[in-house]
């Protein structure tokens, strides 16, 4: 496996700085943009700034794990779909490696990019404070992090204080979560492509690959959603339990995966 570590790091070289080097440009903008406009109360640059930081709110929420899950290596979509995929596969190593391996990286890949977007989110989120000047956008999720009359800079420094401090352990919590998410999301996706290679065979009708996807996810949802009365006790808790069955169901999908590359692509 950490043969396939090294060889998917080499690769994945190519797509990682582009991608980096579009994070951050797109956020120094989004920031320079917003207090361009603030200073100069310049209508077109106020109002485009909103839109860019709508843009580096969701991109940096959901963009980054949208863009890895399909695009990073951790997608065997290419090697299962390319007419050589059988050459990706007879090489003398299990197929949990290979899988599990590209999954690592990519688990390094997508946490490089959520480094860079929270590092330079911690900048733009306080931009509320100037563009939406007297409104606590934040209160309504129940976090204090600064107050509605604070300067930018005095916010800043409430989110840094918020994260690594009063809300350390929370941060932490959802730092795993959304780890242990992004790999089950990527154990399911290779999952239904791999279920789609040796059920259906056929390449060009890619939307029975769609439905396939929604299929599994939607049941997996239902199982995973399901209440268990300890929902009300602690927030922490009640995301930590979905959380576990999915991880569980995961590790059952990603077992069977490698079963099936090696008993049927492979055959």
């Amino acid at each position: 496996m950490l043969t396939v570590i090294k060889q998917e790091l080499k690769a994945c070289r190519r797509r990682w700085f582009p991608v980096c080097i579009a994070l951050f440009s797109f956020y120094i903008l989004c920031i320079l943009v917003n207090i361009i406009g603030y200073n100069t109360q310049n209508f077109v640059f106020k109002k485009v700034g909103i839109v860019l930081y709508v843009l580096s709110i969701f991109i940096g929420l959901f963009g980054v794990t949208i863009f890895s899950l399909f695009a990073g290596s951790g997608n065997m979509y290419r090697v299962l779909m390319s007419d050589e995929n059988y050459l990706n596969l007879l090489v003398p190593r299990r197929s949990y490696e290979i899988v599990g391996g590209r999954m690592i990286v990519n688990l390094i890949e997508v946490t490089s990019y959520l480094i860079i977007s929270c590092l330079l989110l911690s900048f733009i989120g306080p931009l509320a404070s100037i563009i939406w000047k007297g409104t606590d956008v934040f209160s309504s999720f129940g976090i204090k992090i600064y107050d509605i009359n604070d300067n930018y800079w005095t916010c800043v420094k409430g989110f840094y204080n918020a994260v690594f401090v009063v809300y350390l352990d929370k941060a932490i919590q959802l730092l795993v979560i959304y780890l242990i998410s992004f790999s089950c999301g990527q154990v399911v996706l290779n999952f239904t492509f791999t279920l789609y290679v040796v059920l259906i065979r056929n390449k060009k009708k890619k939307i029975l690959m769609f439905i396939l996807l929604v299929v599994i996810f939607n049941t997996l949802s239902w199982f995973t959603s399901r209440k268990t009365g300890l929902e009300g006790v602690n927030t922490y808790i009640a995301m930590w339990i979905p959380t576990i069955r999915y991880l569980v169901c995961s590790i059952v999908l990603f077992i069977v995966t490698c079963v099936l590359m090696e008993n049927k692509l492979e055959a």
